[in-house]
């Protein structure tokens, strides 16, 4: 029987081709079993989103992942939004750097979330600045503060679309 200790989840976007439609995403899961032994598991998706944190259901994440392509499309980058769950005394921050150590391509943004501190952080290996990332932030809070996430991912996918977009444009 495996339990949660202290899980760390990352996510990371892998190019399988040149094609920015043809991303596959690892959601990485590392936990403790009973006896100490530290298990990790490995879910791979095509999807756009990862909900670690549980705060979208199937519809919502299926909606998500479509304006993510789309958005994608529109700034020429792939997007992936990653909800992350409680990381106790973990910041998004260092979550973030984790996560981008791992990334291999430099034309993904990763939308991270995490809805227990109504915290945002966008990870774009320099395509979208910290003014651009302070805008997509301050459009999602407002939903955030409701707890509705996926209107928040919904409304910073919008915001990035406008300020990364009239950039790209």
């Amino acid at each position: 029987m495996v339990r949660a200790l202290a899980p760390l989840v990352l996510a990371v976007a892998v190019v399988a081709c040149s094609d920015r439609d043809a991303l596959e995403f690892g959601a990485f899961e590392t936990r403790k079993t009973d006896a100490g032994v530290t298990v990790r598991t490995e879910r791979k998706t095509a999807s756009r989103v990862i909900d670690q944190a549980g705060k979208c259901s199937s519809a919502e994440q299926g909606r998500i992942d479509r304006e993510a392509v789309r958005v994608g499309k529109a700034i020429d980058r792939a997007v992936v939004v990653l909800t992350v769950p409680p990381l106790g005394k973990e910041t998004l921050e260092h979550f973030g750097w984790a996560i981008n150590g791992q990334r291999r391509d430099g034309g993904t943004v990763m939308l991270m979330v995490r809805p227990d501190e109504r915290t945002v952080r966008v990870d774009s290996g320099g395509s979208v600045t910290p003014e651009q990332a302070a805008q997509v932030a301050a459009a999602m809070q407002p939903a955030l503060r409701q707890d509705n996430v996926a209107s928040a991912v919904q409304a910073g996918l919008a915001m990035l679309e406008k300020v990364v977009g009239a950039k790209a444009g």
